[in-house]
This record gives structure tokens, sequence and C-alpha cells, in this order.
């Protein structure tokens, strides 16, 4: 009886007003593209030698100059910007901003 006024009180509702997911975003996130893009730049920008027309195509290494203990740093931006764990293992990848939004709009709990 329950379930009935339920049905009664809520109409079923198209599967079009829940199936709206950001432009260009991965199956499961809910973030654009251009949005982690514009995020990560930020986070770059915040690490004190990174000049500010940086771009996420620049390596990080040979065209920013980031060392290891820069790259820890642009870790713990990345990660509290997205609210995410980001394992050694994993920062060690990214050889340029470009692969952390790839890593970001793959990553499940990321927001």
């Amino acid at each position: 009886m329950a379930l009935r006024s339920l049905k009664q009180t809520f109409p079923r509702i198209g599967r079009a007003a829940f199936s709206a997911v950001a432009v260009d975003a991965p199956a499961g996130s809910y973030l654009s593209i251009q949005e982690i893009e514009a995020r990560v730049l930020s986070s770059l920008k915040r690490v004190p030698p990174c000049p500010v027309n940086v771009t996420l195509e620049q390596n990080f290494a040979s065209d920013l100059k980031f060392d290891s203990g820069l790259r820890k740093d642009l870790n713990e931006h990345i990660a509290q910007e997205f609210a995410v764990h980001i394992p050694n293992a994993d920062v060690e990848k990214f050889v340029n901003g470009a692969a952390v939004v790839q890593y970001i709009s793959k990553h499940p709990k990321a927001r």
C-alpha cells in the first residue's frame, strides 16, 4: 500500500531528467574536462616558481624545472583541490598537466 501511494505521489519522471552529464566528461564523472583543466592550471600556478603563462602541455621536469619537492607540493595542491588521495607511484607518472587532467577525469572520487 505504501508503494502504491508513492507511485501516485511521484509520477514517473523521464530518463532525460537524470541523464544530463557534463559535456566531454568520462562515464561516471561529474566534472567536465574544461573544469578539471582550469583547476589543474590554478593548482600549477600556486607552485612558486611556476610561470603565469603555464600550459598543460609543458613538461614538469624539462620545461618547468620541477624537482621532487615541487612535484610533491603540486601533488598536495591537486589532492586538496579535488579531494582525492594520489599515491606516490601515480604522481611519478605525471609528466605534465595534461597527464594530471587525465588522471583526475578517471578518478571515481574526484569532486
